[in-house]
C-alpha cells in the first residue's frame, strides 16, 4: 500500500488527510461527505496527481494538474495550498 494526502479547501479552513491505500481512487470515497464547492488535491509523496471541486453528490469537477507555478511536482503545501 501507497500513503496519499488529500489537501482540502473548505470555506473555513484547508487540511490534510493522510491515507493509505493500494490506489488513489480511494480518495473519492473520503472526500464524498464533504460539502459541495471544496476544492480538493490529491498528492503521492511530491507528485500531485489531482486537482478537483465537488460539484454535487458523487460529482467532481477535474481541473489540470499543473500548478499555478507550471510544476506538476514539489513540496506538497503542508497548511495552504499554492494558489
Amino acid at each position: 500500500m501507497r500513503t496519499y494526502h488529500l489537501m482540502i479547501e473548505g470555506e473555513s479552513a484547508c487540511r490534510s488527510i493522510a491515507f493509505a491505500a493500494e490506489s488513489p481512487d480511494h480518495a473519492l470515497h473520503i472526500a464524498e461527505r464533504e460539502a459541495e464547492g471544496i476544492d480538493a488535491e490529491l498528492w503521492d509523496g511530491e507528485v500531485l496527481l489531482a486537482r478537483m471541486t465537488k460539484a454535487g453528490p458523487n460529482l467532481w469537477k477535474l481541473h489540470p494538474c499543473q500548478r499555478p507555478d507550471g510544476r506538476r511536482t514539489g513540496p506538497m503545501p503542508q497548511d495552504n495550498r499554492v494558489g
